[in-house]
């Protein structure tokens, strides 16, 4: 009985660990060269979602699904459910901004002006 229950415990924790389980972003290698790349977007012309052939080294070194250009900041959107989850990081175009958003919950980082954002429903 003993070994049972061990077995339904172990079951149940492995469940609820798989549920809550939200693995972490790729980290920046080089948060100098992810700011130089990001200021560099705002002066490219074009749609302000940007186009994976048109990503700098620092940013595609993170794998994004895509790369948004925003007035004040540029968001890595990394990982996606619809409608239920978002995750990246929003690069401030000025390094000492507070931010803020409706959307997402914004993490500051150890860098300046790099903020993780998060978005679960």
């Amino acid at each position: 009985m003993g070994a049972r229950l061990l077995f339904a415990v172990l079951v149940l924790l492995a469940v609820y660990v798989g549920c809550h389980h939200r693995p972490g972003l790729p980290a920046i290698k080089d948060a100098g060269a992810l700011r130089i790349d990001c200021l560099d977007l705002y002066y490219m012309d074009g749609s302000d979602n940007i186009p994976a052939n048109k990503w700098p080294r620092a940013i595609d070194s993170l794998y994004p699904i895509s790369v948004l250009r925003q007035p004040d900041h540029i968001e890595i959107l990394i990982k996606r459910k619809l409608g239920v989850e978002a995750r990246g990081y929003w690069i401030c175009r000025d390094p000492d901004a507070k931010p803020e958003s409706s959307v997402y919950k914004l993490s500051k980082t150890r860098d300046s002006g790099v903020y993780q954002f998060d978005l679960f429903k």
